[in-house]
């Protein structure tokens, strides 16, 4: 009994959470917007030893991209994920056509490399997921686990 009840207060506060962060003032989700268009930035920055022109410009870039992304979210919130998922892809592609004519020969190669690796790491963590729900293993990755069956066990 206890354990349904702790269930049920978890996935309350869970849910809670989720709501509050969509209905976030709009001065905060600028704030978020901001942080994750500098955040992104400086690692470009450094990755790719960028002029403190190209860092600037770059910025403009994200930030208007870290905009859009937020405004697509919101509207595709109840969309099927394939369709969100395609939808900031065609932005990435969108964003990626802006950056790389301001790169020179060196920092695009170092550029492409990056977004492959990261691609290739998004397609292995899809295919992870993919084969845990194939074989209806559908728990979550063991960081998640670990923090939760605590909590359960100390309620017990």
């Amino acid at each position: 009994m206890k354990t349904i009840f702790t269930t049920l207060v978890l996935f309350f506060v869970l849910n809670s959470i989720a709501f509050a962060q969509r209905q976030m003032a709009p001065e905060e989700r600028e704030h978020m917007q901001i942080s994750s268009a500098l955040r992104q930035t400086e690692l470009m920055a450094e990755f790719l030893d960028l002029t403190d022109e190209q860092i600037d410009t770059i910025f403009e870039i994200n930030l208007k991209y870290a905009i859009l992304r937020t405004q697509i979210m919101d509207d595709a919130r109840n969309s099927d994920r394939t369709v969100l998922r395609n939808l900031l892809d065609e932005l990435d592609e969108k964003r990626e056509a802006e950056i790389l004519p301001l790169l020179n020969a060196n920092q695009t190669e170092l550029f492409l490399e990056q977004k492959s690796e990261a691609q290739l790491r998004r397609d292995q963590m899809r295919q992870a997921v993919e084969e845990r729900r194939r074989t209806g293993d559908l728990q979550r990755d063991t960081a998640s686990r670990s923090l939760i069956v605590p909590i359960f066990r100390e309620i017990e």
